[in-house]
């Protein structure tokens, strides 16, 4: 069931689209979205297997961006990181002030979380430069 800009996945599981939100600490943009029931603040960076894996042992969750545009987040459990196959979906993880390194990123979704971010800010066109100020 959608309920405008809520996905209804039981009672107590809502999971909303996400919206683009700055950090007040590094102000760097973030997405923020209720993921069943729970209100997070995601980093649209996507990660390799070796980012997500760093990403899970500093404790962060992470999430798979799905759905045509992107803009449906599904928490990645134990089933979906233990299957070993990565499913083409961007995986993205709960923010932190600390940037992932450069090696934790996937080079090839990015253009896939740019999209997204850039959509989010109100750039429908891609090709058009985002703001150099906040929110960005």
């Amino acid at each position: 069931m959608n309920s405008g800009n809520q996905v209804i996945t039981g009672p107590h599981f809502i999971t909303t689209r996400p919206t683009l939100t700055t950090c007040r600490t590094c102000h760097r943009p973030q997405l923020a979205a209720t993921v069943g029931g729970i209100d997070r603040h995601i980093d649209p960076a996507p990660l390799t297997a070796a980012g997500e894996l760093a990403a899970l042992l500093h404790g962060q969750a992470t999430y798979n961006l799905a759905g045509p545009l992107a803009d449906h987040l599904i928490r990645r459990t134990v089933h979906h990181i233990r299957g070993g196959q990565r499913t083409g979906l961007p995986v993205v993880a709960d923010h932190t002030c600390t940037p992932p390194q450069a090696a934790h990123l996937d080079l090839a979704q990015l253009q896939v979380c740019a999209a997204l971010t850039r959509r989010l800010a109100g750039h429908a066109d891609p090709n058009r430069a985002l703001p150099d100020r906040p929110p960005f």
